[in-house]
């Protein structure tokens, strides 16, 4: 029997590298090329300008811009329409009725609208008659071209 503790081993490990050594850097360099420039970065807010002045400025500037933005937001929910005002406007549903027949009745309404303009446009008068009433001049005639 032999000892495989001392056996030599008859293959040679290749350790050469796979990828040549100038891949990874064209890699880099293209990569590199592909960044976008700083100035587009802190337009989008992605990374913060940087300081001409003392980082001590800079943060206070950050402080600043937040609470004037903070200002903002509380002025515009202080002068924001009441839910009743928006309700009568037509923007809110009303509160009062249930969300599940809301679209029927939005259907409904619009339904009925729709009718009574198809009734108004059925009754109203030919041209003849309202240029017989002189409401229309014969310059005004809509079926002539101007």
């Amino acid at each position: 029997m032999t000892d495989v503790s001392t056996a030599q081993p008859d293959t040679v490990v290749d350790t050469s590298p796979i990828v040549p050594a100038s891949a990874p850097h064209t890699q880099f360099e293209r990569r590199l090329s592909l960044r976008p420039e700083a100035q587009s970065l802190v337009d989008r807010n992605i990374l913060h300008s940087t300081p001409t002045a003392a980082p001590s400025l800079a943060a206070h500037k950050d402080e600043l811009k937040h609470a004037m933005l903070a200002d903002n937001l509380k002025r515009g929910l202080a002068t924001r329409p009441e839910r009743k005002e928006l309700e009568e406007r037509g923007i809110l549903p009303d509160e009062h009725v249930s969300p599940a027949i809301l679209g029927k009745t939005r259907e409904l309404e619009k339904s009925m609208l729709s009718d009574s303009l198809n009734t108004k446009l059925t009754q109203r008068p030919r041209v003849e008659e309202v240029m017989e009433k002189g409401i229309l001049s014969p310059e005004e005639d809509p079926r002539t071209p101007h």
